[in-house]
């Protein structure tokens, strides 16, 4: 959705514009703020980095999100990691010894 309408757009978005066009359709689809935000910012450096070297829409064959200090919380003294998830979900695993 955001690489085809970054795509048709004939002029540079800007983050505020970015941000407008697609930050609340993103947080209704289950996305974390800052993951929201991250999304159409990488996708509009895909679209501008293709278009200045003349090539075609990128297809997102696989996808994939970095982890950054908002997405977990590590517990060393119980040696639990929690993983936040979209929509408020949380997966939560216990750590076993000598594999951190």
């Amino acid at each position: 959705m955001i690489v085809d309408e970054i795509w048709s757009s004939n002029e540079r978005l800007s983050r505020k514009e970015l941000h407008r066009l697609f930050y609340n359709d993103l947080v209704a689809l289950g996305f974390r703020a800052h993951h929201a935000k991250e999304i159409y910012v990488y996708a509009e450096s895909m679209m501008r980095s293709a278009k200045d070297n003349g090539g075609r829409k990128p297809i997102l064959r696989k996808l994939s999100a970095r982890i950054d200090k908002y997405d977990y919380k590590l517990d060393l003294d119980s040696m639990t990691l929690a993983i936040k998830l979209h929509n408020s979900y949380e997966a939560k695993t216990g750590i076993i010894e000598g594999e951190v």
